[in-house]
Order: C-alpha cells, then sequence, then structure tokens
C-alpha cells in the first residue's frame, strides 16, 4: 500500500473476524513472537541467552527479570533502556520522580508500575517500567501487590542504576522527591528504598479522595439546607 496516495484511492476493505486473527498472527512472527506457545516461554526464550530465540535488544533493556516456574512464585520484569538510564540520571537524581501503578493490563492479570520524570520541557518521560504478576490464587488484580514487592523492584531499580557515570566516587541514585497518589503501599516502599526522600501526594488525586469522602459523609439525595451549607464550604476550601 506503499504506492497508493489514499486521498484518491476509491477502495474499501472488509475485514472479517478470521482476518483479524490472520494479521495478529503475522505482525506476531515479524517481532519473534510465536503464538502457539504460552507467553511466558517466548520472554523466558528471549532472555536466555543459549536460547535460538535469544534476542540481546530486549536482554540488555530487561535489568530484572524472574520466571513464575511454581505456584508461590512471581512473574517479574523490570526494563529500563540504556537511554531511560540516562534520563533517570539527568532528570531525576536529586530531582523528582513519578510513581504509579495501572493494573489488569492484559489477559494474565499482570501489574505494571511505572517510573516518570520531567524533563526541561516539563514533559513525563518515563525512565523505568515494573511488570509483575499477581500471586498464585488472588482473584483481584488491583490488590496483588504489598510494600515487599514494590520495595524489592524500587531496590533492584537502584542497584541497577548504582553510581553516577564517569563519577568513581559518585554517589547512588538518590530522587529527592517523589509524588504518588494515596496508596500507603507506595510511599512506605519509596521510604524504604531512599529513606529521606520527600513524598507528596498528586493533587487529582488528592481532590478525588476529598470528593468521595465528602459524597459519603454527606449522603442524602434530597435537597438539604445545613448540607448544602457544608458542601459549599467544603468545596471553598477545596478550591483555595
Amino acid at each position: 500500500m506503499q504506492t497508493t496516495n489514499p486521498s484518491t484511492q476509491n477502495v474499501r476493505y472488509l475485514l472479517l473476524p478470521s482476518d483479524n486473527s490472520t494479521l495478529y498472527k503475522k505482525f506476531s512472527r515479524q517481532y519473534g513472537v510465536d503464538v502457539r506457545q504460552k507467553p511466558q516461554y517466548n520472554i523466558d526464550e528471549w532472555m536466555d541467552p543459549s536460547s535460538p530465540n535469544f534476542n540481546p535488544e530486549i536482554h540488555k533493556a530487561v535489568f530484572h527479570y524472574t520466571a513464575q516456574s511454581q505456584a508461590g512464585e512471581r512473574f517479574q520484569v523490570c526494563i529500563s533502556t540504556p537511554e531511560m538510564d540516562a534520563a533517570s540520571w539527568k532528570y531525576a537524581h536529586h530531582s523528582q520522580v513519578i510513581l504509579d501503578g495501572t493494573f489488569g493490563i492484559c489477559t494474565s492479570r499482570l501489574l505494571l508500575f511505572i517510573a516518570l520524570a520531567c524533563d526541561e520541557n516539563q514533559k513525563g518521560i518515563p525512565i523505568a517500567f515494573f511488570l509483575f504478576s499477581a500471586p498464585t490464587g488472588n482473584r483481584a488484580t488491583q490488590s496483588g501487590y504489598n510494600t515487599e514487592i514494590l520495595t524489592e523492584l524500587l531496590s533492584h531499580w537502584r542497584s541497577h542504576l548504582g553510581k553516577q557515570p564517569d563519577h568513581p566516587n559518585g554517589e547512588p541514585f538518590t530522587p529527592y522527591v517523589a509524588i504518588t497518589d494515596t496508596d500507603t503501599k507506595e510511599r512506605a516502599a519509596l521510604l524504604n528504598v531512599w529513606a529521606k526522600i520527600c513524598l507528596l501526594i498528586c493533587k487529582f488525586h488528592l481532590r478525588q479522595c476529598w470528593t468521595n469522602h465528602l459524597k459519603t459523609a454527606l449522603r442524602g439525595g434530597e435537597s438539604d439546607y445545613w448540607k448544602d451549607e457544608i458542601r459549599h464550604m467544603m468545596k471553598s476550601l477545596e478550591v483555595r
């Protein structure tokens, strides 16, 4: 299709469910993903230097990996490319890091935490990805993590970054400030790894908690003069 002009091409395509499946398989095969076997086997082969499917580019970007070989173990993949490592030192060392998690990102019920930094244009850039599975038998993905697992992964990240590049006696990677939501497990893990870090709460999540609690405290659909007065006062306080 590279030789066609979409502004003059008078063609329509009808994609059937079987076509979607074929396209997914072709796309996966193009990137070395064998869809005939379970995803974890693809990942393990990419990370195994003795495997014919070893992928040095992926291996270089992954600074921590553990397979889930039996019940009770967690699948863990922590990713930071050399460019992300450089950005960590440039934008987050002695500065600010942002940490947030998202859950159920695929059918395998994996959890993903992302570390961000702000560049000179005040744009967020990812500097590390922490991908791991929920414990065996865990029914709610969003509750499949605790302070211990986050502390472990953040410690691996700090060890991976080591000390300041080009400074033999440089200090370890040390962010001064971290912004999170109101999750105490994230905040406790950050303090476990960097004891003197200053923790801030994201303003969006703080206002969200404030609003949710206000709705619970002032429950009731009917108009009530005093409740309306309190809502107005609390809204003014929130804005100030």
